[in-house]
């Protein structure tokens, strides 16, 4: 794959998370592809240059062998394609399957321990109300488990490049 394959593959998987109403998730990986990744850099550094530029009236301090010295800096920079499309890949399972797997597992212990069949949200933003109920969640071959299995195989398939 290329450059260009990853920038549509991340095209695709956007317009489907904006025809599912889940541009935050979109938002958010934009967010962190915009600060950038951090990386340390190690630079070496020539002493020699830098004793012979200090003024007169600082001591210079002597140097032994070749007067180099490496010093590790934290530095910023872009994202690939590739690594753009991974950070959407990632921000989709944490959206969508882990927290599928996270109301799953609330379901169970509710019911479990208090005989909870459902549990309600309700939404101020857009108005609207919310039910979960382990009926949604109770099915081995959800539409989950599908999306965690094909995000896994994309993932593979794009880290064997």
């Amino acid at each position: 794959m290329n450059d260009q394959d990853y920038n549509e593959l991340n095209s695709s998987l956007s317009s489907v998370l904006r025809e599912k109403e889940m541009v935050w998730v979109i938002d958010q990986v934009n967010e962190q592809i915009s600060l950038g990744k951090t990386e340390s850099k190690e630079i070496v550094s020539d002493e020699d240059y830098r004793q012979n530029t200090l003024p007169e009236f600082v001591p210079k301090r002597r140097t032994s062998g070749r007067g180099r010295r490496k010093e590790e800096f934290l530095v910023t920079t872009e994202y690939t394609p590739k690594e753009k499309l991974l950070l959407l890949i990632d921000a989709i399972e944490q959206a969508v399957v882990n927290t599928s797997t996270m109301v799953h597992d609330t379901l169970y212990f509710t019911h479990r321990e208090f005989k909870i069949e459902s549990i309600s949200f309700y939404s101020v933003e857009n108005q609207r109300e919310k039910t979960f109920s382990r009926a949604d969640f109770g099915v081995e071959d959800s539409p989950t488990i599908r999306l965690k299995n094909l995000l896994a195989e994309l993932r593979t398939h794009i880290n064997a490049d």
